[in-house]
This record gives C-alpha cells, structure tokens and sequence, in this order.
C-alpha cells in the first residue's frame, strides 16, 4: 500500500522522524491523504539568472544556532532550520523558470494512443516478439501524424494572433530572417535520414540490436560461457618453456679454470 502510494504521488503530510527508538534509525511518521487535494505545481529555479553574490550575503546574515545540537529532536530541529534558511536565500536570489504560457494540451484520444503505444514498446522489449513490434511502429506512425496536425493548428492560431505593433511579431520576424543551423543527416547503411522521427526509431532499433536479454539464465550457452570465463581467470598459469638451458655448477667451473687472467690496461 505505501509503495503505490509513493509510486502514485499520492498526496502525504510532513514526515516526522520519531525518535523512541535507542537506535540511529528512527521511525518515520506520516499521514496519508485519501482525499483529493490541489496540487500545487513544482518551482524550477533559473540558475542561469542567478545572484549568486545576493545568495552568499542572505546565507551569512541569517542567524546561526547558539549551541550544539544534542539531542535527536535538537538534530531535527537544526535541520529544519537550515533547510528552511536556504529555501528563503534561493527564493530571493534566485529567480523562477518561466513556464510556457500557451502550453501545448493534447486531445484524450492522442493520449491513449500514446499509452498504447509505450504499453506495445514495452512488451515487444520483454518478449521479443515481432508482432508488438510491428503494432508500436503503426502506434507511432499514427500518434506523431495526429500530434503534427495538432501543432499545426496551435501554430495557425498563433500566427493569427499577431500583430505588427507587438513585440511577438517581431520575434517571430527575427527569428525567421536570421540565418539557420542546418542539422546534418544520419547515415545508416548508406542511406541518409533527415525526419527527426526517422532518426529516433533508427537509434531505437540500433539500442535493440546492441542488447541482448537472456530469458534464461541457465541455458546451456549461458552456463558455457560463464564456465569458461571462470576457468579463465581462476586456473593457474601454466609455467612457459625457458628458452634457454641453465649452466650446471661443474659448467661453470670448467669455462672459469679455462679463462686466462689478463691485466688489465696501464696508461
């Protein structure tokens, strides 16, 4: 039940460590929420646009705490304090990403091809089969053919609603006059792709290709190989030939009482 819970983002209260315990890991305490609630949208902060100096500043004014902390409840109770001390230095440092205004919205029956579409991807990656792959790549075919007639009418409206005296227009102006970044094609099999599409499913087959998953872990071919890497790394070294033969003592003696003595060299 708690698994789907988190899984699911159902709504939670405030987790509370419970220190009854006598051991460093104390009990976590928390309420959920069956009834719906408003669910308030995730901040993304800008750090491109951040002040960093402002953020420093706020960090080193704020307050520090008089004394150590020595307790498990004075621990929770610092932590809350510093946590709560950098979320107001990064609110007022650090700006907000703007979100999109006109977001694009797709149409329920769009989304349920999308879902069906992940749900056959996602079966064909487990059993291999061709025909869920063939009924993802027509699920694909179909969702991105309705999401461009979908973009294509959200580009219209927003066309229409231009107007020379507003600073959009002349967005859009300069970025269609300017010079544009051509993307080089993708060559596969001496062919050259230029659909984005195109070129993400011939990623997605090539990943295909690359992985293969082992249903069975105790195939013969499995076994075999895994035998054979062990055998590989754990027998011992079998001792090399020397290519040459070692003098014996009694060798050695008979070249040194042949040698002569010889002086050496005088200046």
């Amino acid at each position: 039940m708690l698994d789907i819970a988190l899984s699911r983002r159902c709504p939670l209260s405030k987790l509370i460590s419970a220190p009854h315990l006598s051991s460093d890991h104390n009990p976590i305490a928390g309420k959920l929420l069956l009834r719906p609630s408003n669910v308030v949208p995730k901040t993304i902060l800008n750090y491109k646009q951040a002040n960093w100096k402002r953020y420093k500043s706020l960090l080193e004014d704020s307050p520090l705490p008089t004394h150590a902390p020595s307790s498990a409840i004075e621990i929770d109770r610092a932590l809350t304090y510093l946590e709560d001390t950098i979320h107001d230095a990064a609110s007022q440092a650090i700006p907000l990403l703007k979100r999109p205004s006109h977001p694009l919205i797709l149409p329920t029956s769009l989304l349920h091809t999308l879902t069906l579409k992940n749900y056959y991807r996602r079966r064909y990656q487990r059993t291999r089969l061709p025909i869920f792959l063939h009924v993802a790549r027509m699920l694909t075919q179909s969702f991105l053919t309705n999401l461009q007639v979908v973009q294509n009418a959200k580009w219209h409206s927003f066309l229409r609603s231009l107007h020379p005296q507003k600073s959009p227009f002349w967005k859009i102006t300069k970025y269609f006059t300017s010079s544009s970044k051509s993307i080089p094609p993708l060559i596969s099999n001496n062919t050259q792709i230029y659909l984005t599409a195109e070129k993400a499913e011939k990623i997605a087959e090539q990943f295909e290709h690359s992985h293969n998953l082992t249903l069975n872990l105790s195939s013969p071919h499995h076994t075999q190989v895994v035998y054979h890497t062990v055998q590989k790394h754990l027998s011992p070294p079998h001792p090399q030939t020397p290519l040459y033969n070692p003098t014996s003592p009694a060798g050695n003696t008979s070249i040194h009482s042949k040698t002569q003595a010889q002086n050496s060299p005088r200046n």
